[in-house]
């Protein structure tokens, strides 16, 4: 009876969740033909995802973060039987979190006024971070052939994360 009333639960902030993201992307396609407008649809703009400081940005940090705490969970439940595979959800959870930090405060739109690298180049030490983190996260997770899966699935969705800065690169180019 429990597990029933949870599943039911589970699915519905679920499909909520997916519900409202599915309209932050609608409205980041037609952002251009809503800051022409006026009014009320003007101000749906606010949920676009391609700009900082407003809901959208607001909603896949915590995104982010709720997928860091998934992968928390993936280190609780194998440091005693697989420390290695431990140590690899761990270090996701990191990124994940350092990520949806990053996405609510906007950290890396500034890092050229302090590192004044150049745009791209004040971002590379981030990246190298990052980039190692998750290849020590998912070689660790490699290690245990139960994990697998998860690596394949990980590697397909930082994957489509990192077509987001093409994206931006080739909307601003």
């Amino acid at each position: 009876m429990l597990n029933s009333f949870a599943n039911k639960w589970s699915r519905l902030w679920f499909f909520i969740a997916v519900g409202i993201s599915l309209f932050c992307l609608t409205i980041t396609f037609y952002a251009p033909e809503l800051l022409k407008s006026s009014g009320i649809i003007h101000q749906l703009a606010r949920f676009n995802l391609a700009v900082e400081n407003n809901f959208g940005a607001l909603w896949s940090g915590m995104l982010l973060l709720l997928v860091s705490i998934h992968a928390s969970d993936g280190y609780f439940s194998c440091r005693t039987m697989h420390p290695s595979a431990a140590n690899g959800w761990a270090a996701i959870s990191v990124i994940l979190l350092l990520l949806s930090l990053d996405e609510i405060g906007s950290f890396h739109e500034r890092a050229n006024f302090f590192l004044r690298m150049g745009t791209w180049m004040s971002l590379l030490p981030f990246a190298i971070i990052f980039l190692g983190g998750l290849v020590y996260g998912l070689i660790n997770l490699w290690r245990v052939p139960e994990q697998r899966r998860s690596v394949i699935w990980i590697v397909a969705a930082f994957s489509i994360l990192a077509s987001v800065a093409l994206q931006e690169y080739l909307e601003h180019h």
